[in-house]
């Protein structure tokens, strides 16, 4: 599950966020492990082992923004984010949409929000809000995949209501899924939220490829994964998936 790369879009933001003033973290900042780093995962996704759905052409919903911690010396490239995301199940091209916090040292420290797309073929970029986010704002994310003209092999990401990134989907070779999810640098970094205070992912929703129409994500649909055992996720419904960090553990 999840992104593979990370390459920042140049050019000129699109959204502009009002900075804020940042929250401490809520855990201990754990030593980063001797694992190299990677894309490790908590959350759900859709596979054909995991629903019949084949018109999954978007996913919305909205976020909570909650604090994290990133795990020490891992370097200016590690990060800790949440996101929503429409995939090749080839895994050969996504857009995905959330938000993701960054260590002092790298080019976007804090929590932004962040937009990725990948064709599949040689395009690939990410964009970053300017401004950092707030814990305990609401955000609106969604991705959605056109089908036909004139925005054939389109997909976008939205951050409330605006485009924040735009991917093609001509080389995606299967069908298309969903995923929610967190998705960290190393297994000693935390995921947003905690055991008292979930990311609540809500009114969950998904794009019907056959005529373009929003529906209520139907529970039962999505295969769950965690790759670090304080990572935690629960399916309160269809519509609502939580995801927290348990610092105990």
């Amino acid at each position: 599950m999840g992104r593979k790369l990370r390459l920042v879009l140049a050019g000129a933001p699109l959204l502009v966020t009002p900075a804020v003033i940042a929250v401490a973290p809520y855990a201990d900042a754990t030593a980063c492990g001797a694992t190299s780093s990677s894309n490790w995962h908590v959350g759900y996704a859709t596979d054909a082992s995991s629903t019949t759905m084949t018109s999954l052409y978007g996913i919305s919903a909205t976020v909570d923004v909650q604090d994290t911690s990133n795990c020490t010396g891992g370097g200016s490239g590690n990060f800790s984010n949440i996101y929503l995301m429409t995939f090749s199940s080839n895994f050969d091209g996504w857009t995905q949409v959330g938000y993701e916090k960054g260590v002092p040292s790298s080019s976007y420290p804090g929590t932004h929000t962040f937009g990725q797309t990948y064709d599949g073929g040689s395009t690939a970029s990410t964009w970053y809000s300017p401004g950092t986010l707030a814990t305990g704002q609401t955000e609106n994310y969604k991705v959605q995949d056109y089908d036909s003209p004139p925005y054939l092999n389109q997909s976008y990401g939205f951050y409330n209501n605006a485009v924040a990134v735009t991917g093609k989907t001509t080389y995606w070779t299967s069908r298309h899924e969903l995923e929610i999810a967190g998705e960290a640098d190393y297994r000693e970094d935390d995921i947003a939220g905690t055991k008292g205070n979930h990311v609540v992912i809500k009114n969950l929703k998904y794009m019907n490829k056959s005529n373009h129409t929003w529906y209520a994500m139907p529970a039962g649909i999505f295969y769950t994964h965690s790759d670090a055992t304080k990572w935690k996720h629960n399916s309160v419904s269809g519509t609502e998936k939580d995801l927290w960090t348990n610092p105990t553990n």
